[in-house]
């Protein structure tokens, strides 16, 4: 494993930036930013759908992010429902649910989910109820 850091140089002086440990074949210790590092991390994947309880039909355009991470990371459901999230975060999480005119039938506004290294994790389907209909924006 290798200590990785790079620095920002501004006015006020030096910030670290980012910093982490990575697997490494040649003992080269080289610099990287956080994107990079976040790349090079194990992650998990989650992938799901969201369906109306009633008509069991996709839910489009649901917002589905992991609570508490910085920056943030969201997905927005497709036309049939479905999304993938590629998490950087691994453990125990919890999967914020959000569309207007909806809630999650779970009782809460989101779902728990173990976050795996490596691993692409199947949900069950999401199940929300509709609870108003949004009206249209007016311009």
């Amino acid at each position: 494993m290798r200590f990785v850091m790079r620095a920002l140089t501004l006015a006020a002086g030096s910030f670290v930036v980012a910093c982490g440990l990575l697997p490494v074949d040649d003992g080269a210790y080289d610099a990287i930013g956080m994107g990079e590092y976040l790349n090079r991390a194990p992650s998990g994947i989650v992938v799901g759908r969201v369906v109306d309880a009633k008509s069991r039909e996709g839910v489009a355009d649901v917002v589905i992010h992991i609570e508490g991470q910085s920056p943030p990371m969201e997905v927005k459901t497709d036309e049939s429902g479905g999304f993938t999230l590629h998490s950087a975060l691994l453990g125990h999480q919890r999967l914020a649910i959000a569309k207007p005119g909806y809630i999650y039938s779970g009782g809460a506004e989101s779902l728990s989910v173990d976050v795996r290294a490596n691993t692409t994790i199947q949900l069950a389907p999401i199940e929300m109820i509709l609870v108003a209909i949004p009206s249209p924006s007016t311009p």
